[in-house]
């Protein structure tokens, strides 16, 4: 059955947008000089020149028409900007007894990874619940960190969002598929879009650093060959990058061992923590370790610069020309370390929905400033020293 569009009243819409122009025209004259103005899919567009000092006079438009129940949106540049007028909405939250039941779900997932990963069925074995509390506590403090970020950056430029929601998985390697927020109003200018993208990252990479540092204290090094001694979950494995880490859990029935490509940042914290291993040793992580190796790929994955993902949102803010040309190649890169890890594949489909929609500040005229741009190409270093091409092999 097709459904069919409702019948638009054109003529009352245009009637409308007469009434609408008359009203806002001679109240934003003195930010813009309109030279052009039409009405195209229910929104009202402006095209002119700013009046005065432009982020003055774009702050102006934005907040006359906010008074008026309207949301703005300024592109362009200061001599030819394009104003796009529509009714002001407000975006739906998440529903409270949602966020309880999913937060709630997720402690109980988490918890059972990390029994998992102390060698332990805590739903067979319930009074040992609290040995699955090292990785859980450790990977949901990397969680929140991360989403607080985003949450307090939000409420610092007066954007509204909702509190975390957290998602359960119930996968004995992981316990969580992660936590999103949801913005509710427009985000004002460049400048908030990119410190809400921004915050995330680094809220989440200080707590995995702690945690890692941490975990690493706490784990061990075995003298062994991992491509023989070592029960793999895949047989055929082979080692294609650099040294690796070892995890040992308990996968449902089955005592496993799983090794870990070491992003550079981890890396680094492990020769400062445990040192440098012979080529006979593998680094047997503690479970908190492993935590803070997930904080590293969940910062990596989210740097990714495409659509509403925190890397888009930075990317798309202080590096506008590589925005495009950047995602296209880190997209074409993913699916060529898919064919080293299958993993990658699940992410490349993700990406394929993230693209479609891009961050759109009201203000996407005003420059973003030298240091907030300098901070968008130290966001892509982060990227590269928090990611592995494998990280996973034979997994």
């Amino acid at each position: 059955m097709v459904r069919r569009e409702p019948k638009r009243d054109l003529r009352g819409e245009l009637a409308s947008f007469a009434q609408v122009n008359e009203r806002l025209a001679p109240l934003l004259a003195p930010y813009i000089e309109i030279l052009q103005r039409h009405y195209d899919a229910r929104l009202i567009h402006y095209t002119g020149e700013l009046v005065g000092e432009p982020e003055r006079a774009i702050k102006g438009i934005i907040e006359t028409c906010d008074k008026l129940g309207f949301t703005a949106r300024v592109s362009g540049a200061a001599d030819a900007v394009s104003v796009k007028i529509g009714t002001r909405r407000v975006g739906r939250g998440f529903n409270k007894r949602l966020q309880t039941l999913f937060a709630a779900a997720t402690v109980l997932t988490v918890l059972w990874a990390g029994g998992m990963h102390a060698g332990v069925d805590i739903l067979a074995r319930p009074e040992l619940w609290y040995l699955g509390l090292p990785f859980a506590g450790s990977l949901l403090f990397i969680l929140l960190a991360h989403e607080f970020g985003h949450y307090l950056a939000a409420r610092r430029h007066g954007v509204g969002a909702t509190l975390p929601l957290l998602l359960p998985v119930p996968n004995p390697l992981l316990g969580t598929a992660g936590a999103v927020i949801r913005m509710r109003t427009p985000v004002p200018h460049r400048r908030a879009l990119f410190d809400i993208g921004i915050a995330g990252p680094l809220a989440g990479v200080v707590a995995v650093v702690i945690v890692t540092v941490v975990g690493l204290a706490l784990s061990g090094v075995m003298r062994l060959d991992p491509r023989a001694a070592v029960p793999l979950s895949w047989p055929e494995f082979e080692l294609t990058y650099g040294q690796p880490g070892l995890i040992a859990l308990r996968f449902y029935d089955e005592p496993t061992a799983l090794l870990v490509n070491m992003p550079p940042l981890f890396k680094l914290l492990q020769l400062a923590v445990v040192g440098p291993l012979a080529a006979d040793e593998v680094l047997l992580l503690h479970p908190v370790a492993f935590a803070g190796w997930l904080g590293f790929l969940v910062t990596a994955l989210n740097l990714v610069p495409v659509g509403q993902l925190d890397g888009g949102h930075i990317v798309f803010a202080g590096l506008r020309r590589a925005y495009k040309p950047l995602g296209g190649l880190i997209f074409v890169a993913l699916l060529f370390f898919a064919f080293f890890w299958p993993g990658w594949l699940v992410w490349v489909g993700v990406l394929f929905f993230v693209a479609r929609k891009r961050p759109a500040p009201l203000d996407d005229v005003t420059p973003l400033g030298r240091g907030r741009t300098w901070g968008a190409y130290g966001a892509m270093l982060l990227f590269f020293l928090c990611l592995t091409p494998v990280p996973l092999p034979g997994f």
